[in-house]
């Protein structure tokens, strides 16, 4: 509450957009900006603000048009940080140049490496100048279902991560979603001391 800006759904085309009808996005906002208040969660980096730009459907399913007109949204909107818990494997032109808009705007983007536990280049995380994350486990080794490959760059938690939630106040899950959710605080917290 009080953390996530008037957003934009590249879906419909409309400003103003703050509803999440999948529970991924709060899931990862959470973990990113959840407020230090003694309650729930703390994300790793309470302080950022969350600048919502739905590019996915009710079911997670979305193109690369969607994703792309959501991308250059964020950066005309003033996005330092584009956390991109998606992917397919295979690239896109479309999506391929809003990322090179977003890279010559001075934006740092962030993408799940994907969960399928094999050597699988996905994309937008294989995009240069993106980086690609990858999940670890309990005991900080490579998650069992983190792909692994050259378009992975760091490794952060994946394995039994507790945030917010839409169906009900809070909820555990695993992937490399929820890794680069917290690479992407990462890279706030460093931009808030370092722009």
């Amino acid at each position: 509450k009080g953390k996530v800006a008037k957003g934009f759904n590249a879906i419909t085309g409309k400003p103003g957009s703050r509803s999440d009808n999948n529970g991924h996005g709060t899931f990862l906002a959470g973990m990113i900006a959840g407020k230090a208040n003694g309650s729930g969660i703390t994300g790793l980096a309470p302080g950022a603000r969350i600048l919502p730009a739905k590019v996915l459907d009710g079911d997670g399913v979305g193109d690369s048009d969607d994703i792309a007109r959501g991308i250059i949204w964020a950066v005309d909107n003033g996005a330092d940080v584009i956390n991109m818990s998606f992917g397919a494997d295979s690239t896109n032109r479309v999506e391929s140049e809003a990322i090179d808009y977003a890279r010559g705007a001075g934006v740092t983007l962030v993408a799940a490496g994907g969960n399928e536990g094999a050597r699988l280049v996905m994309y937008p995380a294989g995009y240069p100048g993106v980086l690609g994350v990858g999940a670890t486990d309990f005991d900080n080794q490579r998650a069992s279902f983190s792909n692994r490959g050259p378009h992975i760059d760091v490794a952060a938690p994946g394995q039994g991560i507790l945030s917010t939630y839409t169906k009900r106040p809070y909820f555990w899950t695993s992937g490399t979603s929820m890794a680069t959710a917290y690479a992407s605080a990462m890279a706030a917290l460093a931009m808030s001391y370092s722009p």
